[in-house]
């Protein structure tokens, strides 16, 4: 212990200590080999203390140098992926998203503390925890087969790009200091939006999912029982739990839909079936504006119509 403290006084009056850092590259035929190292040219206090450099300490030597080869030997390593995301540092990741950006647009992403808020990042994880796009192993993150899907189809896409929030984060400040038009930024959120539709189905129809390894869940009270034909397709009407939709949505692009209720009116399945048939449901009870009515309803050029019964105008 007194050896310790008399080295550490004369440490404080011993000279600094000076190395520099060097890279050697060597070269034979037509391999090249880098060694990097450092070389001490004054120890100063490290002497006193009896340090010793963590780093390899290479020899001096001289541009164009020849150096003897003793002996050479192949090492077969394979390299180990980075460690999985837990909660914690894939909120972190999230705070500093943009790292690899160009410059100005990761000042950006810096300065509003990168992808979400504090407030939301936890939020956003909760929300792929249940719907369950990812599951905790071990606090470890996994992506669960159907969250797989989900990256194969956003992989690429504007949606997936830091780049994107940067650039809107830009232009939101450009139109806070009235910089920029807010309504000229409407417009393209609009135009950007059908991009986004037209470029998810050209995405899904291009990935290859096998049913059997993502479970799939009907919203609450769907049946999917069918309840009679389209009147634009021809496809089967099913019930979907909060309304009746064309099963031919995804084949044929069709969007045909019914409400489950209408001015506090419900639609069974009876009298969609009706509706579908091309014939009047029965004489629905209705409110509107504190009015209440009776109605039939049918379908006319594929929009549902109302019939009031005898007295009601």
């Amino acid at each position: 212990m007194r050896d310790l403290i008399v080295r550490r006084f004369l440490a404080a009056f011993a000279p600094d200590a000076v190395s520099e850092k060097t890279e050697i590259v060597t070269t034979r035929e037509m391999d090249r080999f880098l060694t990097r190292g450092s070389r001490t040219i004054d120890p100063g206090f490290k002497q006193v203390l009896q340090i010793e450099s963590k780093e390899v300490e290479l020899p001096a030597v001289e541009q164009g140098q020849e150096m003897p080869i003793k002996g050479c030997r192949l090492l077969e390593k394979q390299t180990e992926p980075p460690k999985r995301y837990t909660e914690g540092t894939l909120i972190l990741g999230m705070k500093t998203a943009g790292k690899l950006l160009e410059d100005d647009l990761q000042a950006i992403m810096k300065e509003v503390e990168g992808l979400g808020t504090e407030a939301t990042r936890a939020g956003i994880i909760d929300g792929l925890k249940r719907r369950e796009y990812i599951k905790l192993v071990k606090k470890e993150i996994h992506p669960t087969p159907k969250g797989r899907i989900l990256i194969d189809a956003v992989t690429g896409s504007i949606l997936a790009s830091p780049e994107m929030t940067a650039k809107w984060e830009s232009r939101l400040e450009q139109i806070g200091k009235g910089e920029a038009s807010a309504a000229q930024f409407i417009e393209q959120a609009k135009k950007l939006s059908e991009h986004l539709v037209v470029d998810a189905k050209q995405r899904i129809e291009q990935l290859a999912v096998d049913p059997t390894q993502v479970k799939s869940k009907s919203p609450r009270g769907a049946t999917n029982r069918p309840v009679g034909p389209c009147p634009l397709c021809q496809s089967a009407v099913l019930d979907r739990g909060k309304f009746y939709g064309c099963s031919g949505y995804q084949k044929n692009n069709c969007g045909f839909t019914l409400p489950k209720t209408i001015l506090g009116a419900r639609l069974t399945q009876t009298e969609v079936k009706k509706v579908l048939a091309g014939q009047k449901t029965k004489p629905l009870e209705m409110k509107k504006n504190a009015r209440q009515f009776k109605a039939m309803l049918y379908l006319e050029r594929d929009q549902l119509k109302f019939e009031f019964t005898k007295g009601e105008d």
